[in-house]
């Protein structure tokens, strides 16, 4: 067996019976040498880029932070999309102006560090919990991911742990880790993870348990999110910092009533004329007093308190300092949301029959009829969706397709859904010119 030939490296001089790459005039170059170019090329990389990296980024914050609108400006958006609900736009806004500011602007020069707010909304159920935060995150454009605290369990359980909220977040950013970690958490019913004082001592795997395992996360730390035990696919996941992740939590409360008494007991009576006078029996005699519980007295100045006695534990409301509440919608505010939003449901569904031809128009009177409806139903503005589709069902069934000019929908059609009882007008039949 012939010897193979030996090759002589031009850069390190060593014998190799294989080159890695050959030139002209017996150059060569070994695999060894390569391999520590390679090296070498990517370690300058490192530097360049380490030395550019810091400029830019200040000029990307400083563009960012140009394009936060100012608190009247989120309102004004808000408005567009959210009908009711007044103060509670108003402390979201300030809320997200002051956060991403902070986000932005970085360390003062004297060494101040604005801290960190996070924003706790309460309100009934379909009261606009989970839209406003969605509105606000599609007005600032950054990544958006919304979980159901229902469904966490504390670390070492079976189910969602909380590190799968980053993970989201993470995706929904395009796995941009810069970007996700500006973005916005909205978890929802974080009421269902409230402590149970009924355990018996035993572990309380989804309430008190959960509420600690947020709370590095809420107030700001590095994460890992490849450390998990639920799931063997987040191997590889890079760490994430949530000091720049706004956070907002929200829930219904719906017990806390049973809890304090007094919060659904307050009483509006009409004021007594004069300085100084009491509601003595003289008065009463004289000024018939009429007590008026208040609709809304359940989520009236609500305190840390109020949710600790709830059962939030103060590690965590102490991260959530900001208390937006919200009230149930009036008849008056169904109206408005059915017509007046850009995203209307009236809108939508005119639009959809527009497509097949047919113009599509409701009574002002129906319209009432679907708000009283939806109020009965107790499930907020979600309800309307399914009226909407009930209703809606013979009209796209029956009409599409067909030589109808319009169809009206009345108040009578609402309580009865017959057929009957909408306005129809077919188009009329045009005639063909005979030539003679």
């Amino acid at each position: 067996m012939k010897n193979a030939k030996q090759l002589e490296c031009s850069f390190c001089k060593s014998s190799v019976t294989e080159s890695a790459i050959s030139g002209p005039d017996n150059i060569h170059i070994c695999f060894d040498c390569i391999q520590l170019g390679n090296q070498m090329f990517e370690s300058y990389q490192k530097k360049v880029g380490r030395n550019k990296k810091k400029p830019s980024t200040q000029k990307n914050l400083q563009e960012l932070f140009d394009k936060v609108p100012l608190p009247e400006q989120i309102v004004a958006f808000l408005d567009e999309y959210i009908i009711g609900q007044e103060r509670a736009k108003k402390l979201i806004a300030v809320a997200v102006y002051q956060h991403y500011k902070r986000v932005y602007s970085g360390e003062m020069k004297d060494g101040t560090v604005m801290k960190k707010a996070n924003v706790m909304i309460c309100g009934p159920s379909g009261s606009g919990k989970t839209l406003l935060a969605q509105t606000v995150a599609k007005l600032l454009d950054v990544p958006f991911v919304a979980v159901d605290a229902s469904s966490l369990t504390q670390a070492g359980y079976v189910g969602d742990d909380v590190e799968s909220i980053l993970k989201n977040l993470y995706h929904a950013a395009g796995k941009d880790i810069e970007r996700a970690q500006r973005g916005i958490v909205f978890i929802d019913e974080i009421d269902k993870i409230a402590k149970k004082s009924s355990m018996y001592g035993g572990r309380d795997v989804g309430g008190e348990g959960v509420q600690h395992s947020l709370l590095k996360m809420i107030e700001g730390d590095v994460i890992d999110m490849g450390r998990t035990t639920s799931s063997s696919r987040s191997a590889g996941l890079p760490k994430i910092d949530t000091r720049n992740i706004l956070f907002i939590c929200a829930g219904a409360f719906s017990d806390m009533e049973k809890l304090k008494p007094d919060r659904v007991k307050q009483i509006e009576s009409k004021p007594a004329i004069g300085f100084g006078l009491t509601p003595t029996e003289e008065v009463q005699d004289s000024v018939e007093v009429e007590p008026v519980i208040k609709k809304h007295a359940l989520f009236s100045n609500l305190t840390v308190e109020d949710f600790i006695l709830y059962g939030m534990i103060p590690e965590f409301m102490g991260r959530v300092p900001i208390i937006v509440q919200l009230d149930d919608l009036t008849q008056q505010d169904f109206e408005y949301i059915m017509t007046k939003p850009k995203n209307a449901l009236v809108k939508q569904h005119q639009h959809s029959l527009a497509i097949s031809g047919i113009e599509l128009q409701f009574e002002p009177a129906a319209i009432s009829a679907i708000a009283r409806q939806t109020i009965l139903f107790g499930t907020g503005a979600r309800g309307l969706s399914t009226i909407f589709e009930q209703l809606m069902l013979p009209i796209v069934f029956n009409f599409t397709g067909k030589k109808i000019q319009s169809v009206t929908v009345t108040e009578s059609y609402i309580n009865s859904m017959e057929e009957a009882d909408l306005l129809v007008v077919k188009k009329r039949a045009t005639k063909r010119k005979t030539v003679s």
